[in-house]
This record gives structure tokens, C-alpha cells and sequence, in this order.
């Protein structure tokens, strides 16, 4: 996602997002640099909700490559539920 892109989306500058795909798609997943999510992966969907759908970026490596080998979507690979953060406390502050 080039830098005015990043800049432009108020969600992306919060987490300190950093784009790790380009599936030719307004979609995309961004790793998270800041706040409590920090060391996760989010999914910024243009369509459906966007939220962390991996925990850690070696959780969102491995996903990538089985959808790889399958030949699959990554997206089709989420989880149905987010991961929780590891510091629950510091959602709340």
C-alpha cells in the first residue's frame, strides 16, 4: 500500500499498519506496529468487517502458504473468531 494510501485511511495510521499483500483487491492485510494489537495481523476489508485475524505474523506466514499450495484466497483461510490480545488490559485503557 503505498504511503498515501496508508496515510489516507485513519485505521491503518492508529495501528501503525504496514501492508503485507496486495491481492489485487481493495483488501488487504496489514501488520500491526502499535497499541495493544502490536505484533498481529489485521484484515482491512473494503466489503466485509475488518478485524486481527492472526495472532502473530508467523500464524498469518503459515496460512498464507497452505492458501498458496491450495491455491486458495488467503481470506478464505480466517478464522471465524479473532485471536484475543495479549494485553487485554491495555484495550480497555
Amino acid at each position: 500500500m503505498p504511503a498515501g494510501q496508508r496515510a489516507f485511511h485513519p485505521l491503518v495510521r492508529v495501528l501503525d499498519g504496514v501492508a503485507l499483500d496486495d491481492p489485487q483487491t481493495s483488501n488487504r492485510h496489514l501488520y500491526v506496529m502499535a497499541g495493544p494489537l502490536r505484533g498481529s495481523v489485521f484484515s482491512l476489508s473494503h466489503d466485509d468487517a475488518s478485524r486481527v485475524v492472526y495472532a502473530s505474523l508467523p500464524d498469518y506466514l503459515a496460512q498464507a502458504r497452505l492458501a498458496r499450495d491450495d491455491g486458495a484466497l488467503l481470506e478464505n483461510r480466517h478464522p471465524e473468531v479473532s485471536p484475543s490480545a495479549g494485553d487485554q488490559p491495555a484495550l480497555a485503557a
